[in-house]
């Protein structure tokens, strides 16, 4: 965890580095023509270039900070971060710029595809990242909500003018996503999280409406709805998998992307080739982080996942809600049935559970060490749609004072469940 007055610090030096160079000042439509661009003349993404570090600005107080990174086991994906999302849908006065409920579902499923590699999606081939995003529920006073917002105003359709300060969300607490027909590009965020833009109300994602769903305009090459994913990627800590060019192979995790696992890219990737290589290595054009087709999208990578996961617990601790896959061993009673009950484990998956009565262990799993002795009992459970399972046993009357070693495993993300030690009632 940053230690708060660090994270103070590093910010107001950050902020006053940073003055000025925000990406509402690099779209203002204000100073731009009232008619908007087709697609083939809007930038894949307008999110501000990262500044170089100047001197004595090399280290940052965070594993995962501005200008360094620094992958740590505990930001591994072992549960899961849930994500409240506002959608600011903005029209002009002629309707263009509307979205449907349907469609913004349609953008919050791809979302979902794509950062937890969910199985048969076209984001399949990536990293689960187990982070979950849903349409909040609530609103900021407290009153119940579908997650959407629409206004009409034909400045903020094209961008302009500090729409935020009107229609923002607690940005501590809601990923604030507003869609228009932002002039510049396909889409953008503000600012990274590490320069103290957390809590304004300009932290935000701006999207092309245009680029919104898993069907929109058809055509150009943003139309799968991974222009969110890319964004979203940017509101979590990630750089463009060629940020400042092919950096250095010795020195991955504070040169280029900051990312050693995701290959050097001295440019962007257009269209979506069969190869493209730079740097002495193939290029990363499948990352949802280049310039790519979406159709060519499939991947985060491991240590981008890490990276977005140490971005949530450190700069944007009060976004998400979260907790461990936890096994629990209810009503163990001689005589009477016993329920085995699994929570928060990968949803549409598996689990293992099983239990001793000869010890705690520890034994080696390809899954980490089980606090069992053998022999065990092993038994597969399938998880819900919201990660839960159960199993009912009933108990011999025999079985009264007999101690239980009980451990399991969530498949989905591979890792060990809480250990129990019971006494039978």
């Amino acid at each position: 965890m940053i230690h708060k007055i660090l994270t103070v610090t590093f910010s107001l030096l950050l902020l006053t580095l940073l003055a000025g160079r925000r990406a509402p000042d690099l779209v203002d439509a204000a100073d731009m023509s009232s008619t908007v661009p087709i697609s083939g003349e809007r930038d894949r993404c307008g999110t501000p270039e990262r500044l170089p570090a100047g001197p004595g600005q090399s280290g940052d107080p965070a594993d995962c900070g501005y200008w360094t990174n620094s992958p740590q086991p505990e930001y591994d994906p072992t549960f899961y971060y849930d994500i409240p999302v506002v959608f600011h849908v903005m029209q002009n006065s002629s309707g263009d710029g509307f979205l449907s409920a349907a469609t913004i579902q349609d953008q919050i499923d791809v979302l979902n595809e794509d950062f937890q590699a969910i199985p048969g999606s076209p984001g399949a081939p990536g990293t689960d990242a187990n982070i979950r995003f849903y349409l909040a529920t609530t609103d900021p006073q407290g009153n119940a909500t579908n997650g959407i917002t629409y206004s009409t105003n034909n400045n903020w359709y094209l961008d302009s003018g500090n729409y935020w300060d009107t229609l923002a969300w607690d940005t501590n607490l809601y990923l604030n996503i507003y869609t228009n027909a932002v002039p510049c590009c396909y889409g953008y965020v503000a600012d990274f999280p590490q320069t103290g833009i957390v809590g304004t109300n300009e932290d935000r994602v701006v999207l092309w409406w245009e680029a919104v769903g898993k069907q929109p305009t058809s055509g150009y090459p943003g139309n799968m709805g991974r222009t969110a994913t890319h964004e979203v990627g940017h509101y979590l800590g990630l750089y463009h998998t060629f940020d400042s060019g092919c950096g250095s192979a010795a020195n991955c995790y504070d040169t280029g992307d900051l990312i050693c696992d995701t290959n050097r890219q001295r440019s962007p990737t257009y269209g979506c080739p069969s190869s493209s290589s730079s740097c002495n290595s193939q290029d990363p054009f499948h990352n949802y982080m280049d310039y790519s087709d979406d159709i060519c999208f499939w991947e985060f990578t491991p240590e981008q996942v890490n990276r977005m996961r140490c971005v949530l617990e450190n700069w944007r601790p009060d976004l998400w809600t979260g907790a461990a896959p936890t096994l629990s061993v209810s009503n163990l009673v001689a005589g009477q049935t016993g329920l085995v009950e699994v929570w928060n484990a990968t949803p549409n998956n598996r689990c293992h559970f099983a239990w001793s009565l000869n010890g705690g262990g520890p034994i080696s799993t390809p899954f980490g060490d089980a606090m069992l002795t053998p022999p065990y009992q092993l038994r597969m459970l399938q998880t819900d749609s919201t990660g839960y399972a159960s199993y009912s046993a009933s108990i011999p009357v025999s079985a009264a004072g007999v101690t239980v070693w009980c451990h399991g495993t969530d498949i989905g993300t591979r890792s060990m469940l809480n250990a129990l030690m019971l006494v039978v009632q």
